[in-house]
């Protein structure tokens, strides 16, 4: 049987799902699934790269990382999901367990990602429901839909993308470069260099 929310495989028709957390007794969503996310993705990473954000549910678009090498990745649509201050993250899950087929996660620097962006998906009774996309600057793209308090986690997910964002605009806008002219070093995006005065190519 699978889960009412996101289709993932149940153990039990009364069991938590794995994956998105849905109960089909009670109000409240189920915890478990947001901390084996974080606690997998965070053993994948170095301790100097510490993740953000996290969000789980269900993985699709033509990117799946160097781990596609991996059979057992082609027999499962649902994966972990986290950013750092360097990279996006993913990891894919076993839906019947929760947690991740191999300890090892595919990771993407910030830089080759042209844009992420999230929208509502459909709404259910159930709770929220989210449609994460990331667009790479190859023109490969990957979705995600998370639902209920994982779908409030990738909306902070593309939060602290923005916010990253910002940075990284405001240090390429400080990246030193050299005049075409004179071959100074110029620290700022001037017009014109401040030495011989001549216009910047």
């Amino acid at each position: 049987m699978g889960c009412e929310v996101c289709d993932a495989p149940c153990a039990e028709p009364s069991s938590a799902c794995l994956i998105c957390g849905w109960r089909s007794e009670g109000v409240n969503w189920d915890r478990r699934p947001e901390a084996a996310a974080y606690e997998d993705l965070a053993s994948s990473l170095s301790e100097d790269n510490p993740l953000l954000a996290v969000t789980r549910g269900r993985i699709s678009g033509s990117w799946r990382g160097k781990l596609s090498l991996d059979p057992r990745l082609l027999f499962t649509a649902y994966g972990n999901l986290g950013i750092t201050s360097r990279d996006l993250v993913l990891q894919y899950v076993n839906a019947r367990t929760g947690r991740a087929l191999a300890r090892a996660a595919a990771t993407l620097p910030l830089e080759a990602i042209a844009g992420i962006d999230v929208e509502e998906a459909h709404s259910t009774s159930r709770g929220q429901a989210v449609r994460l996309s990331i667009r790479l600057d190859t023109g490969e793209s990957l979705s995600m839909r998370a639902y209920g308090r994982l779908a409030a986690a990738a909306k902070d997910l593309v939060e602290v993308w923005e916010g990253l964002t910002g940075i990284f605009h405001t240090q390429s806008a400080e990246v030193e470069t050299l005049c075409g002219h004179c071959g100074r070093s110029v620290e700022r995006a001037h017009h014109f260099c401040p030495y011989c005065g001549q216009e910047k190519e």
